[in-house]
């Protein structure tokens, strides 16, 4: 019931918002993780390298979904 509900309540609010900007939030998102990932890296190699890996994946899904 409340999965519903949620679900409802976030398709009514994907449906107002355009989707490149929502590829731009998801660049931006993207751009902090890599850059928090990078500031992980002194302190743990495989901590590190995997957030910056995934802020590197949201950054070239999101520049590739905007350029097709």
């Amino acid at each position: 019931m409340i999965d519903e509900i949620f679900e409802l309540i976030l398709d009514i609010f994907l449906d107002l918002i355009p989707n490149w900007i929502l590829k731009i939030v998801v660049i931006i998102v993207g751009i902090v993780t890599t850059w928090f990932g990078v500031q992980l890296l002194n302190e743990s190699l495989w901590t590190g390298g995997a957030v910056t890996v995934i802020g590197l994946f949201l950054i070239g899904g999101s520049l590739l979904s905007l350029i097709r």
